[in-house]
C-alpha cells in the first residue's frame, strides 16, 4: 500500500460519521441519513440526466455524494425553520472546509454545489429537493405530518431551487402526496 492511499484513511473514517447524522425525513421509521440522502439524490440523477441533458452526470454524481458532508459533527436541519441562514452557511463552509483541508477538489466541488452558478450545482440542487418528497411519500407523509406541512409551503420553499425542467416533476409529485393524505391541501 502507498503512502498517499494510507493519507486518504483519517478522512475515509470521518466520512463514515455521515452515516451518524440524523436528518429530518425518515426510513422504515427511523430517521434517514445523509449517506441515504445523498444516494438517493446520486439515482435521481441518473434516473432524470434525460431531462437536462446538456449536465456533466459523472461531475453531478460526485457533487451528490459530496454536498451533505458539511453536516458530519454539525447535524442536520429542517431548511423550513432555518432563522439565520447565512450562518448556517458559515458553519457548514467551515465544516467544509475542515473536513477537506487536504483534499481541495471536494471541497472545491462543494462550494461550487453551494454557490449554485453551474448546471450541475442547479441540477443537484434540484434533486436535492425532490428527493425528500419522494422519501416523504414512501414513508406516508411521517415528517410532513409531524411537522404539519401543507402544499403551499413544501412548494415555496422548494420551487425557488428546482430548474425549469424538473419543476413539472416535483409539482407531480406534491400533488400526489396531498391525493394521498400525506400533505395538507392549503
Amino acid at each position: 500500500m502507498t503512502e498517499q492511499m494510507s493519507e486518504k484513511f483519517p478522512l475515509l473514517f470521518r466520512l463514515q460519521e455521515l452515516k451518524k447524522v440524523a436528518r429530518q425525513n425518515h426510513v422504515n421509521g427511523r430517521p434517514e441519513n445523509p449517506a441515504e440522502h445523498s444516494w438517493g439524490v446520486a439515482m435521481l440523477a441518473v434516473l432524470f440526466h434525460d431531462l437536462v441533458p446538456d449536465v456533466d452526470l459523472a461531475k453531478a454524481l460526485k457533487m451528490s455524494v459530496v454536498h451533505d458532508t458539511c453536516e458530519i459533527g454539525i447535524g442536520d436541519v429542517c431548511h423550513y425553520d432555518v432563522k439565520d441562514h447565512e450562518a448556517r452557511s458559515r458553519l457548514e463552509y467551515a465544516n467544509v472546509s475542515n473536513l477537506f483541508r487536504n483534499n481541495n477538489d471536494i471541497c472545491t466541488l462543494w462550494e461550487e454545489f453551494e454557490a449554485s452558478e453551474t448546471l450541475e450545482a442547479r441540477y443537484v440542487q434540484s434533486l436535492d429537493k425532490i428527493e425528500p418528497v419522494i422519501q416523504n411519500i414512501t414513508e406516508k407523509g411521517l415528517s410532513w405530518k409531524r411537522h404539519r406541512r401543507s402544499k403551499s409551503t413544501v412548494l415555496n420553499y422548494k420551487l425557488q431551487f428546482v430548474l425549469p425542467e424538473l419543476r413539472s416533476l416535483l409539482i407531480e409529485l406534491v400533488d400526489i402526496a396531498v391525493e394521498l393524505g400525506y400533505l395538507l391541501d392549503e
